[in-house]
């Protein structure tokens, strides 16, 4: 009887696991332990905001970021697929995008200095301190999450009855 249940357990196991939903899932590693150190607290917290958004909706995190560097989702994927964090891919894209350099000299840089930081992987890449390539690392206005745009506090228009010095239609 034993025997049987195992069995039993087994062919649920391999049929959830190998079942085309769970093969179709790319494979991506959303590990949110890795210490930013770009050595400016600002962009560490921006770093580690990134991690822990794309923790939970990375769907949103890849075409976000593709959208915003205009970049194929593809290139996304294939640095999550690397197991890069996700605030490395981002860093590693941006680093491209300001540098003009493509992505794979970037990850290059970033696999010969991954625990050094990434202000030192910034220095390797040809950015120095108080440059415009340095600002520009600062200053990205990236966001994983929609802030609301279009919803808010703004005033409809032509809609309803109006309550104003004519709301009763005598002109």
């Amino acid at each position: 009887m034993k025997i049987i249940r195992v069995i039993s357990i087994v062919f649920v196991l391999a049929a959830f696991f190998c079942s085309p939903a769970a093969m179709a899932q790319t494979v991506i590693s959303t590990n949110t332990t890795v210490t930013p150190g770009t050595g400016d607290a600002a962009v560490d917290r921006r770093l580690s905001a990134i991690n822990e958004q794309a923790k939970g909706d990375l769907k949103s995190f890849v075409t976000r970021t593709s959208s915003h560097f205009g970049v194929p989702s593809e290139i996304v994927e294939g640095l999550l697929n690397r197991k890069m964090p996700p605030a490395d891919a981002y860093m590693t894209i941006l680093l491209s995008h300001i540098t003009k350099k493509p992505v794979d000299n970037v990850v290059e840089v970033y696999d010969a200095n991954k625990g050094k930081g990434w202000g030192v992987i910034a220095k390797q890449m040809g950015i120095k301190p108080g440059s415009a390539g340095f600002h520009a690392l600062k200053k990205d206005n990236f966001a994983l999450k929609d802030k609301g745009k279009g919803k808010g506090k703004e005033k409809a228009k032509g809609k309803g009855k109006s309550k104003g010095k004519w709301a009763d239609g005598d002109d």
